[in-house]
Parts: C-alpha cells; sequence; structure tokens
C-alpha cells in the first residue's frame, strides 16, 4: 500500500495539534539550504526534484525524501523549512503572519550536517538546528505540546568528515562511540524542552553506497563499511535502550534504516540493473546537479529513476525511500 500525502484530520490550532519538528542532515533536509550559495546548492540545481515536484525543491533526491514520508505517515504536511521562516520574518518584521505558516512544526535540517561539525558553516550542527529551535519558541513562532514530535536522522556525515581529516585511518570505536553519545544528548535535549514523542533514525548500510560499490563495479556492498555502520547501530541501539528506561514518559522510535535499505535493495529492486548504482551518476570530475563552464551537464539520468533505489552517490530515489518508508511504518 502506498503512502498518502492527504492529512487523515484537519489540524487544529489547539494544545493537541499534531507537529512535527525535523533535525537532521540530507535525507531530512527538505529545502534549508541557500539556492544563492554556490557551496551548498547542488540539491537546488536541475536534476533534482525531476520526479516530484518536477523542479529542484532543495532536496537531496529526484523527489520526496524521508521527512515527508514520516509527516505523511503522522497524517500532517511536511514542515516549513527554517530557512523560509527566517525570509518571511524578515519580509513581513512580525512573528503573527509567519506562525500561521509553521502550523505544523518547522524542519530545521541541512544536508552535510552532523553531531559535530562536519564541512563547513553552512552545515549547522545538530545542537545549533536545536538553538534555532529554541529562538523560534522565544519568538512564539511555535509551542511544544503532547503532541509533538521531534524527527533526529542523523545518516552519517560526521564519519564522511573524519574520513577527509584521517584519510589513512578508519573512524575508530571511541569516534563511533562519541557520535553515538552526540545523538542520545540531543534526544535528551529535546526532551527537556518539552518533546514526549521522539524518533531517531539508525544508519543505513555504508557499505551500499555506490560511492562505495563502484569499487567493486557495483556488484556487492563492502562489508568492512556495513560493520562500521552496524557497529554505530548495535550501540545506539544499547543506548536508547537506556535512555528509555530513563524516560518512562516518552515514546522514543528508532527508524532502522539498516534494515530497510537492505531489504529494499535485497526485495524489488534486487534484479534492477540499477541496483547498487546511481541514476544520477557523475561524468569525468563532475557530479550529479554539476555543469562545465558551458552549462553543459557533468551528469548522466537514468531512464527510469522509479526502478533505482540510489539517485546520487548516497541518497535515495523518490521510489527508493517510498519502498523504505512501506517497510518503517507498515
Amino acid at each position: 500500500m502506498a503512502l498518502s500525502f492527504t492529512p487523515s484530520y484537519v489540524q487544529g490550532s489547539g494544545k493537541n495539534a499534531k507537529t512535527l519538528f525535523v533535525f537532521g542532515d540530507s535525507y531530512a533536509d527538505t529545502g534549508n539550504h541557500d539556492p544563492l550559495d554556490p557551496a551548498v546548492k547542488t540539491s537546488w540545481s536541475k536534476p533534482y526534484g525531476l520526479t516530484w515536484p518536477g523542479h529542484p525543491s532543495g532536496r537531496f533526491s529526484d523527489g520526496r525524501v524521508l521527512t515527508d514520508f514520516f509527516a505523511a505517515h503522522m497524517g500532517t504536511e511536511t514542515p516549513i523549512t527554517y530557512r523560509v521562516v527566517q525570509k518571511q520574518l524578515k519580509r513581513h518584521g512580525s512573528t503573527g503572519r509567519v506562525k500561521a505558516a509553521c502550523a505544523w512544526g518547522i524542519n530545521f535540517a541541512y544536508g552535510g550536517s552532523g553531531v559535530f561539525p562536519t564541512f563547513g558553516s553552512q552545515f549547522v550542527t545538530i545542537s545549533g538546528q536545536i538553538n534555532q529551535l529554541r529562538a523560534s519558541l522565544s519568538e512564539g513562532l511555535v509551542s511544544i505540546s503532547n503532541s509533538s514530535t521531534a524527527l533526529l536522522v542523523v545518516a552519517g556525515n560526521d564519519y564522511t568528515a573524519y574520513g577527509l581529516l584521517h584519510p589513512k585511518k578508519e573512524a575508530g570505536n571511541i569516534f563511533i562511540a562519541k557520535v553515538v553519545s552526540g545523538i542520545v544528548a540531543a534526544l535528551e535535549v529535546l526532551h527537556g524542552l518539552g518533546f514526549r514523542r521522539l524518533a531517531v533514525s539508525n544508519l543505513e548500510p555504508f557499505g551500499c553506497f555506490p560511492a562505495v560499490t563502484y569499487l567493486s563495479n557495483y556488484t556487492k556492498c563492502n562489508k568492512t563499511e556495513n560493520e562500521e555502520s552496524g557497529f554505530h547501530n548495535k550501540l545506539l541501539a544499547s543506548q536508547i535502550s537506556k535512555l528509555k528506561a530513563n524516560l518512562p514518559d516518552t515514546d522514543i522510535s528508532v527508524l532502522d534504516l539498516e534494515r530497510a535499505f537492505s531489504l529494499s535493495l535485497g526485495g524489488i529492486f534486487k534484479h534492477s540493473r540499477s541496483q547498487w548504482k546511481s541514476c544520477c551518476k557523475a561524468k569525468q570530475n563532475g557530479g550529479c546537479g554539476l555543469v562545465n563552464a558551458k552549462g553543459k551537464p557533468w551528469y548522466s539520468v537514468c531512464s527510469k529513476p522509479n526502478k533505482a533505489f540510489y539517485w546520487d552517490t548516497v541518497h535515495p530515489t523518490d521510489s527508493g525511500w517510498e519502498s523504505v518508508s512501506k517497510i518503517l511504518f507498515f
């Protein structure tokens, strides 16, 4: 059964209205990066958004991402991005009109972000995103109720950044433990702000990214990479169990991306030639969304994105996310 994007109830304005607040990275980002900043405008460039909505929307996919499917599962609309909230505040000069736009919550996620600083100041850390929530609360734009949900998605940018700084050294167990501790600490802070519904993702299998499988000519996942993400997930599961015991008043859910990605790749996408390949594939020294000095694409797009699981080297397609979401939510 496909997910429906029609809300299952009429959004209210009272204390029991469902709201969603999103924190994390590109798996959750629905357009927080500045489309005019060359350093972070990839998700605002063609062919991103090719399948939905038909043009770039700031999402790192040809269509929808995890946040969209999660909101639909809740029966709410995808919340407005913090970037748009700030833009509207500057335009209107008061919170009154902007507050109405935040009726479904706010998305604070930035593609490329992590628990720790990753690739530059544009990539707001998880703690920085929570500070943006604090500012929004102080401005009276939003409030947190028992029907509010906080979604935290951390897909591994901390490990990518670590690899760039230490190219000859894998992220060891000590660093992985620090990342996991940072995730749990963020959940504790969100609880302290009033959330009693928390959802957090574990890691997808790193070794199945096209960025990795190209080393085997796209024939198999990399066992070593999968062991790294697997260790993170085992440690996170242990820490979440302890957190649940310490916060009996809170509903804490783990979105098992490891299982959902693995089942999707081994299921409906198993016999596709695109199983471990990017639909949007780089040419020469380019990348998906990049063009040369003459404006010609440095990438090629597969003929059937709906048959591919991966859109680019690390992000699922709209169809990929739909498959993952069916496993997560049904």
